[in-house]
């Protein structure tokens, strides 16, 4: 299935969520890292 992931740059890093799922959000360093954390919390 796919789903659509917003990413948000932070001071920290990145801060996503999927729109499918708005409850769904996760940080990362990186982009790649917080696609990682995201794919891992659905």
């Amino acid at each position: 299935m796919n789903y659509t992931a917003q990413f948000i740059k932070t001071d920290s890093g990145y801060m996503g969520q999927i729109l499918e799922f708005p409850e769904i959000i996760s940080e990362g360093a990186t982009v790649e890292d917080c696609k990682f954390m995201l794919e891992d919390a659905l």
